[in-house]
């Protein structure tokens, strides 16, 4: 019998994370990048919130100490195209990243910029795409 277990999965404070301690992971082949939050790969379920994010959220505390990112370069970076900013610390070459950039469009750089900042400045609204 297969046992099923729900999560309720804890995010730390935006203010708490120090971006030094942040872990990125990167992988080329299946297109993921990994956002580890402590210094460090942590043990961890994929808890999926939509069709290219997953929360990895602590077995045992339930702490989301990560976040996974799916088609990283097919579908996120169009989504939030800040994240082209990591291109070097990924390990993207710089005509990878420049191939990227110019395949954005006014319209994804617009979108992008109102859900940035509505996520500042409004975080209570819906900021679905």
């Amino acid at each position: 019998m297969i046992q099923t277990r729900t999560f309720q999965p804890r995010w730390p404070k935006l203010s708490e994370l120090d971006a030094d301690r942040l872990v990125l992971d990167f992988d080329h082949e299946s297109d993921t990048l990994l956002l580890h939050f402590y210094d460090e790969i942590r043990p961890s379920i994929s808890v999926p919130l939509d069709d290219h994010y997953l929360a990895l959220v602590d077995p045992v505390t339930e702490e989301v100490v990560g976040i996974q990112m799916e088609g990283f370069l097919a579908q996120v970076a169009f989504e939030l195209p800040s994240v082209l900013d990591l291109a070097d610390v990924i390990g993207l070459s710089p005509d990878e990243r420049q191939r990227l950039q110019a395949g954005l469009t006014p319209r994804h750089r617009k979108r992008a910029l109102l859900e940035s900042l509505f996520g500042h400045v409004a975080p209570g609204s819906d900021t679905a795409a």
